[in-house]
């Protein structure tokens, strides 16, 4: 009898593992995020749902012949909006622009031109370089580390 229980108990398990680890937590960190940034938190899903769905719609901006330059609205317009509001708010407006000029480099280095695609850029890199960037120019303005050294120590 057990033993007929036993899968179902460990797929409902993986089941709420995997909604955790997809939506729980992305939205947490993300709340966390905003928040940091000066997002209040009843935009915060606002602007997350916009990025999500965004990412469906682009606006092209001209042709050259037959390929046409677009604009998506989840990948480029909404980060560029935050990013004009972030400029506008915090006092690091040297440093932002240090940063984002890195950031670019680092992202054209590493950007494909893929046919029938556009540019790519492998998807880890950008946000990797950011948060280590970030955290180089800014390291006194960065989250503290919560965890203790007694507790490493262990």
């Amino acid at each position: 009898m057990l033993d007929s229980f036993l899968p179902l108990v460990f797929s409902l398990g993986i089941l709420v593992l995997f909604f955790f680890l997809v939506f729980v937590l992305p939205v947490r960190i993300l709340a966390y995020a905003y928040r940091k940034i000066g997002v209040r938190p009843r935009y915060m899903f606002l602007i997350l749902l916009a990025t999500l769905l965004g990412q469906f719609v682009n606006i092209p901006l001209f042709s050259l012949g037959r390929t046409v330059v677009a604009v998506n609205v989840g990948g480029a317009l909404l980060p560029i909006l935050l990013s004009i509001y972030l400029v506008s708010r915090l006092p690091l407006r040297g440093r932002m622009l240090i940063g984002t000029a890195i950031v670019s480099v680092i992202a054209y280095s590493v950007a494909r031109i893929v046919p029938g695609a556009g540019i790519a850029v492998p998807w880890l890199v950008p946000p990797l370089s950011a948060a280590g960037v970030g955290l180089v120019l800014s390291f006194r303005q960065a989250p503290p580390w919560r965890m203790s050294r007694a507790r490493w120590a262990r």
